[in-house]
């Protein structure tokens, strides 16, 4: 999301983060890379609105509703890009095991929706074990 918000402000296009959670990326709260990239998209102009969840999308708005007090919210809006995270897509590791291939092996976002560093070293392991 983070990086859509980039990318969306670097062409010059007004961007509104709204999040159900607390903290826009809450995964990069534990990086180095959370104030350099909140900084970056605050200097862009990025809004983030927190505690917030879409309840609506209409032709030119989309209704908010903040998820304490209830309240809704209608903005204007020229399009919506919608993150709506990620799943595991174990079908072919689970097919092959099934027809008997014994050497199959599941990793990376095959096994559960994380950072590319968790796969290599997951791929790792796997090779040296090989």
């Amino acid at each position: 999301a983070m990086v859509a918000a980039d990318h969306l402000a670097e062409l010059g296009r007004k961007v509104s983060f709204i999040t159900t959670l607390g903290q826009p990326g809450p995964n990069l709260a534990a990086s180095r890379d959370w104030g350099k990239v909140y900084g970056r998209l605050r200097r862009m102009g990025v809004q983030f609105r927190t505690d917030r969840e879409l309840v609506a999308v209409a032709a030119g708005e989309v209704t908010e509703r903040d998820l304490y007090t209830k309240e809704l919210f209608t903005e204007p809006a020229d399009a919506v890009v919608m993150v709506l995270g990620s799943s595991a897509q174990d079908s072919l590791f689970h097919r092959l095991k099934a027809a008997g291939h014994a050497d199959v092996h599941l990793i990376g976002d095959a096994m559960a929706p994380r950072r590319v560093s968790d796969a290599i070293r997951e791929g790792e392991r796997v090779a040296r074990r090989l």
